[in-house]
């Protein structure tokens, strides 16, 4: 086999190049089903993926806003606990608004009174 491969360099050279080139080629093939097969995987656990993300931490504020109601009222419930989940909308507490709704009609009386007062103060003026 030697001796053949000696007397026939050009022969041997040329099918160590067609076998080279043909496990290049090969190689490059299965690299490129491999990689094929790996972004079909990742596109599959993509549309699996939730919107959501839960996370654990402490949230820092950097503003307070002490909350006043200008009305009289009393708390009566407080809805949430500290390190409860809240919401935007979400009712925090619960007033007992009884003592501004007796002001409300107090002055709705005192409104009506002195709607029935006017015609007599306009006749007393002219």
């Amino acid at each position: 086999m030697k001796k053949w491969i000696l007397s026939h360099k050009k022969s041997a050279v040329a099918v160590a190049c067609v076998l080279a080139a043909l496990i290049i080629a090969l190689g490059i093939f299965f690299y490129q089903k491999n990689s094929a097969s790996a972004s079909h995987t990742a596109d599959a656990a993509a549309s699996t993926e939730q919107k959501e993300i839960d996370a654990w931490g402490e949230v820092k504020y950097t503003h307070m806003e002490d909350i006043s109601i200008d009305f009289p009222s009393t708390v009566t419930d407080v809805l949430v606990k500290e390190g409860d989940r809240v919401t935007l909308g979400q009712p925090l507490i619960t007033l007992d608004i009884s003592e501004y709704n007796g002001n409300i009609k107090k002055l709705k009386q005192q409104l009506a009174a002195n709607q029935a007062a006017l015609p007599t103060a306009t006749q007393d003026v002219s």
